[in-house]
């Protein structure tokens, strides 16, 4: 395999009876993100009404949380210990963040499908100075599933906010889709850069396994898994600006499920198939070159796309609580197309 290509992460697990189930799908078929709900729900068939009840629960409950969060990470360890102990089956290795991604995912199977050239223009772009930390709590959805074509080996990610409720802690979470394979990759979220909170993390769970920190080891895995944090959170991003161009679908856009009012006790109910939102399609219009602008000669300004990037300004009176951070992508402008 092309070293170039290939996706090596050695503190990545995975679960191998996903996998195994995975496995009996036709191989030339590319695997759906509705395929890795399906081979979860056939392995561990209770855990979603066992999620249910642990929301339920007064510790775990949601008002313990942020309304941005489905559950914290503590509740999909209860709900695998539950599993061990009532079911008496094995736990594979990578099932909580299997669990914890897959589980809100679940309540509206949202699919996110970026045009080409919006894709290529996005992905592209390298956040620099801190994390906007606020604008992530806008996830239209407890976890999305976004596409990534041409991207290494991954076909896409889910992506959600964990909340650590004992921490008090926000974590980013992604999962990479590699058709049989799932692999978790995380970041701390805060007042910090992305590279920051890739090491935040990595220092975190090598003390959680009891392990001994190495800086260079680390450092050397911060820098593999940096482009695709990356690449992950500027798709991610523009789902959660202000007015991200999405396709409407019977006048709808994405949003978190809700009860009805007057029906508190009903248990949300999960559609029966994905919704792909189609993401960019106006945005594409605005990044073409006009043909009458291109093969202008030497002497002429070239016709060329400044590269599309995030903005954030603060608007509104300093210590207002009208105060307000918007967040915007300022996608890629023509210039010299009419010279």
């Amino acid at each position: 395999m092309n070293k170039k290509n290939s996706f090596t992460a050695p503190y990545l697990a995975h679960s191998s009876e996903i996998n195994s189930i995975l496995s009996t799908e036709s191989s030339t078929r590319i695997l759906e993100p509705i395929d890795h709900l399906n081979a979860l729900t056939k392995r561990y068939p209770k855990a979603w009404k066992m999620i249910e009840t642990v929301r339920k629960h007064p510790i775990y409950g949601k008002k313990n949380w942020p309304a941005w969060s489905f559950a914290p990470i503590q509740a999909y360890d209860a709900i695998t210990a539950l599993y061990l102990e009532r079911e008496n089956v094995q736990s594979s290795a990578g099932i909580i963040e299997q669990l914890a991604a897959i589980a809100p995912w679940r309540f509206t199977k949202g699919v996110y499908e970026y045009e080409q050239s919006v894709y290529e223009s996005i992905s592209k772009n390298e956040l620099k100075g801190k994390i906007p930390v606020d604008v992530l709590h806008r996830i239209p959805e407890w976890s999305v599933y976004v596409k990534t074509p041409d991207f290494m080996e991954i076909n896409g990610f889910f992506a959600h906010l964990e909340y650590d409720h004992i921490a008090k802690r926000t974590q980013l979470r992604f999962l990479l889709d590699r058709q049989k394979d799932l692999f978790p990759l995380t970041i701390h979220i805060g007042e910090w850069t992305v590279r920051e909170g890739l090491d935040r993390f990595f220092i975190e769970s090598t003390k959680q396994h009891g392990m001994t920190d190495c800086e260079t080891s680390r450092k050397d895995l911060v820098n593999e898994m940096l482009p695709i944090v990356q690449k992950c959170l500027s798709l991610l991003l523009y789902l959660c600006i202000d007015e991200p161009d999405i396709e409407r679908i019977q006048n709808q856009l994405p949003c978190r499920p809700r009860v009805k009012k007057g029906k508190k006790n009903q248990p949300l109910i999960p559609p029966k198939y994905s919704t792909v939102w189609q993401v960019g399609k106006r945005l594409a219009k605005q990044i073409i070159i006009p043909e009458e602008a291109k093969g202008k000669s030497h002497n002429s300004p070239i016709p060329h796309i400044r590269r599309g990037h995030y903005h954030g300004v603060w608007i509104g009176k300093r210590n207002s609580p009208d105060r307000k951070f918007i967040y915007n992508w300022w996608h890629p402008t023509v210039i010299n197309a009419a010279a």
